[in-house]
């Protein structure tokens, strides 16, 4: 079994790009996205796009802009100031694919 998922939804609010200190481009986008089985219930999921990828969602979505998004997901462990350790999980965005009519474009 791979670790992959593949999400289609509308993007929550507007993107905005940021940079590393290493000045790598990223992108935080929150995904609202349907459950299959109960369309009355919506997952609000946050995934993180790199590079090419952010810059691609953050010229071309704006909040509401329906796309598909499919990668791979991460975990790692941080120490909080308390000295308790917590798993955070990140959902990293290999390929975009926006779905509006009007800006059906792939990456």
């Amino acid at each position: 079994m791979s670790n992959y998922f593949c999400l289609v939804g509308n993007i929550t609010r507007n993107p905005v790009l940021e940079k590393t200190t290493n000045n790598t481009s990223f992108a935080w986008i929150n995904l609202a996205v349907d459950r299959e089985t109960d369309r009355d219930v919506t997952d609000y999921i946050q995934l993180i796009a790199w590079q090419k990828n952010a810059e691609n969602i953050c010229n071309f979505t704006t909040k509401g802009s329906l796309v598909c998004v499919t990668g791979k997901i991460q975990t790692k462990w941080e120490t909080k100031s308390d000295g308790t350790r917590e798993c955070k999980v990140e959902h990293n965005i290999h390929r975009v694919t926006f779905l509006d009519k009007k800006k059906a474009v792939a990456s």
